[in-house]
């Protein structure tokens, strides 16, 4: 309960207060159960009505001009307001914000009057407080008339930004196809066309734009130019072998990031944002879900030395909102497999990490590797860093520190993959365009893939999304670039093995994921557009077929 001294303060001018300090990310959490503590306590009008003055001036002031700061910490309250206010404060942004972008406008006007409103609108759209295919069949409509189409752009932009999963996972297929129609139909107009490349390329829509339509039909191969000179691939819709459809187990509640195979047992588990961590059996039936307190998995992995499941917490900044809990710190969870499930048996609170985003057991399952954005002390200051830990998984879990701590990449390390043929040797990947290798028993890294441009040596064009290998010393990479390489650790010399095997373009847009299979040249990939059968050596693609059901996926985000 509020206290006395606080009850008899001018209450709008400590809402006021409060709202301002929600911009230090520090105070966050305090500040925001202070303000749903006052409107709860003090639920009148009057309070009300100061609460949305304070508020919505500051998120969308009658003056864009004066406004200098992000609106994101102020729209992150908005879930954890107490009822009725969330929905009032919603609604009367929601109609602030349609009024503003139906005001009719030039292609050329002057995208600064409307860019805190898309903020504004995708920030609510992101937090789900409206029905995400009727604010897509609104964007729609604004596109088609020429006076709201340069606000519909920019709205459209800031929500593929925000909310692209929530995109391609929650709405329904008509409204899509509505937006691809409207998207067309702008694409006439040389302003926007940049625009729509973002936004086209964010959604895998590149080659949709041009047939206007949601059914995958002939995939467009394109050959521009890569790191390592012209390269093109072949979509062959004559192969006879290539990716089915056989089975689809149902059971998260939100989008699933990542998955293990349990060997020995022959189960699949797998995590997603709604916390959830979900055994199933080969039939598709659940075998167990356990729940991450307060954080979400974004990596695992199994160790069949240990019978030990490796999970990456996040902290989930949804659940933590709704319940008034302040963030928790990254995890490293560790499970024993029990049965015909787990048990938790350790788990590493890292509160020098700002993430852990990737973790892989080595030698044998005995160890792990993960890769983290942590705070190193640099002469008595902190300084952020992108990190490859090794760790010795065979010691106390809750004090673990790193064996070894390696500091060579420039920029967030996106990926790690083993190499099959040594169990010390693995390989990361980064936004930093590089992929390097490693051997957990030296102090720094072994070689790099790539080639040297402007000093620096670079195996994708842009950040790398994901690495994979096999006993033949092959390893496939895939990044942003939209290609996927194929290189062999065999002609590594003086640490650098230059250009890849293979360079294959899939599609025009980006590639996600690369698993091998069957095969050292035969490779599972997404992209933006979908899931291909890649064979590497010919090279030859082939579109993975559809459901019975020609459901739409939007996107797969692990193989």
């Amino acid at each position: 309960a509020l206290t006395d001294h606080v009850k008899t303060r001018d209450i709008g001018k400590l809402l006021n207060g409060l709202i301002l300090r929600l911009q230090d990310s520090t105070q966050w959490d305090v500040v925001a159960n202070e303000i749903c503590t006052l409107l709860k306590e003090c639920s009148s009008e009057t309070v009300f009505d100061d609460f949305n003055t304070a508020f919505t001036q500051l998120v969308l002031p009658d003056d864009l001009g004066v406004q200098t700061h992000n609106v994101k910490p102020f729209m992150l309250l908005l879930p954890r307001l107490p009822e009725p206010t969330r929905t009032k404060i919603k609604d009367i942004l929601a109609n602030k914000v349609l009024k503003h972008f139906m005001v009719k406008r030039p292609a050329n006007a002057n995208r600064s009057e409307f860019l805190t409103h898309a903020e504004v609108y995708a920030a609510l759209l992101n937090s789900e407080l409206f029905p995400v295919s009727g604010a897509v069949k609104t964007i729609s409509k604004w596109l088609q008339k020429p006076e709201n189409r340069c606000a519909g752009i920019t709205v459209l932009g800031k929500t593929v930004e925000q909310c692209v999963s929530l995109l391609t996972e929650k709405c329904d297929p008509e409204s899509l196809h509505e937006l691809i129609v409207g998207l067309r139909i702008a694409s006439d107009e040389e302003a926007y066309r940049t625009d729509i490349q973002y936004i086209a390329s964010r959604m895998g829509w590149i080659q949709l734009l041009q047939t206007g339509s949601l059914q995958h039909g002939k995939v467009l191969v394109s050959s521009s130019p890569s790191l390592y000179g012209s390269s093109e691939s072949i979509v062959d819709h004559g192969l006879t072998h290539g990716l089915f459809p056989v089975k689809s187990f149902v059971g998260h509640k939100n989008t699933i990031f990542t998955m293990a195979y349990d060997e020995q047992r022959n189960k699949l588990v797998s995590g997603g944002k709604d916390g959830s961590i979900i055994t199933w059996a080969e039939n598709g039936e659940i075998v167990e879900t356990l729940n991450l307190y307060r954080h979400y998995a974004c990596s695992m992995d199994i160790s069949p030395s240990l019978h030990t499941l490796f999970i990456c917490g996040v902290a989930s900044i949804e659940d933590c909102v709704l319940s008034s809990n302040p963030l928790p710190v990254p995890c490293i969870f560790q499970y024993e497999a029990v049965d015909q499930g787990w048990k938790q048996h350790g788990k590493l609170s890292k509160d020098s990490c700002k993430i852990i985003s990737n973790i892989k057991a080595i030698n044998g399952g005995n160890n792990f590797v993960t890769t983290e954005t942590g705070l190193i002390n640099d002469g008595g200051l902190p300084r952020i860093c992108e990190l490859v830990c090794y760790y010795d998984a065979q010691v106390s879990f809750a004090s673990l520190q790193p064996v070894k701590q390696y500091e060579e990449h420039e920029d967030l390390v996106t990926c790690i993959s083993l190499y099959p043929r040594s169990q010390f040797v693995f390989m990361s990947g980064s936004r930093d365009c590089t992929i390097r290798v490693w051997d957990c028993r030296t102090d720094r890294s072994i070689g790099m893939l790539g080639v040297g441009k402007t000093g620096k040596f670079k195996a994708h064009n842009s950040l790398v999304t994901s690495i994979d290998a096999d006993e033949t010393s092959m390893v496939v990479s895939c990044g942003l670039d939209g290609y996927v390489n194929q290189w062999d650790l065999r002609v590594m010399a003086n640490k650098i093995i230059g250009s890849p095997v293979n360079s294959i373009l899939l599609d025009d847009t980006m590639t996600l994921r690369v698993a091998l299979g069957g095969g050292s040249n035969m490779a599972a990939v997404n992209s933006g557009r979908g899931l291909y059968f890649v064979d590497l050596q010919t090279p030859k693609a082939h579109i993975a077929k559809f459901f019975p059901d020609n459901r739409t996926v939007g996107t797969y985000h692990d193989l």
